[in-house]
């Protein structure tokens, strides 16, 4: 190896010194997977005593959305929906799956993912702070990892509003690069793809799903010139003089 670098070296006239081979957590992937972890592991620490006794912090709608999941696994029959519900799918009961075949069907198994997913809900809003304020982007984090008892009950609460928080950071988050990139057709069909998704998950997802909408159309290059054209008089005369 050294020989190698040495005849590396005599071709390009540079000295190839290991202090100058950049570290792995300078790759953006490896830092944010970095940091997508310890943001897990924290987590999980300050949550040990609910853990611990997660059949004591089970509620009332987590232990029917488990049970609606224990149900489909032994009969075999699987949904979409729970039962007499059309407005939210059971889409996060599903996450709690590998969980319920791993540690059995305990209050722990069902309760890990939403600590899990709080976290992907903490780490999306981060690379969300950062676009905008680099500068407390990870202040941001720290508080929202060391949060009021109040949240800290909540995220571990498998419920689906924790999946429609990551969502709406998935949306914002394209959307603003949809807004950089007028012509990128990737983006522009992820971002269907996260609305139609987010419908199902929870219906009342079509809040922040008009916002983004709005923001495309406010934020979009031609939105002068669509103004410039629109007035109350231009919408009421194909009313005018209809007889």
């Amino acid at each position: 190896m050294d020989e190698t670098k040495k005849y590396l070296s005599s071709l390009s006239g540079k000295e190839y010194l290991q202090e100058d081979q950049p570290s792995i957590l300078n790759k953006p992937f490896f830092r944010q997977a970095f940091l997508l972890i310890i943001i897990w592991v924290v987590l999980l620490i300050l949550r040990i005593p609910i853990l611990a006794n997660a059949t004591v912090f089970l509620d009332a709608d987590e232990g029917a959305m488990a049970s609606h999941l224990v149900d489909s696994i032994k009969s075999g029959n699987f949904s979409l929906y729970y039962e007499g519900t059309r407005y939210m799918g059971n889409f996060n009961t599903y996450l709690a799956l590998p969980f319920f075949l791993l540690m059995g069907f305990t209050a722990l198994a069902y309760k890990l993912p939403a600590v899990l997913c709080y976290g992907l809900y903490v780490w999306t809003f981060y690379l969300l702070a950062k676009k905008y304020r680099k500068d407390i982007a990870l202040t941001v984090v720290i508080l929202m990892v060391f949060c009021p008892p109040e949240i800290l009950d909540l995220s571990t609460r498998f419920i689906i509003q924790i999946i429609v928080g990551i969502l709406g950071n998935v949306l914002f988050l394209l959307a603003d690069e949809i807004l950089k990139n007028q012509r990128n057709n990737t983006n522009i069909f992820f971002l269907g793809l996260v609305i139609g998704f987010s419908s199902y998950v929870y219906s009342y997802s079509i809040v922040y799903v008009a916002t983004v909408c709005l923001i495309l159309i406010l934020g979009n290059r031609n939105w002068h010139n669509w103004r410039g054209d629109s007035s109350l008089t231009s919408f009421l005369n194909p009313f005018k003089n209809c007889d």
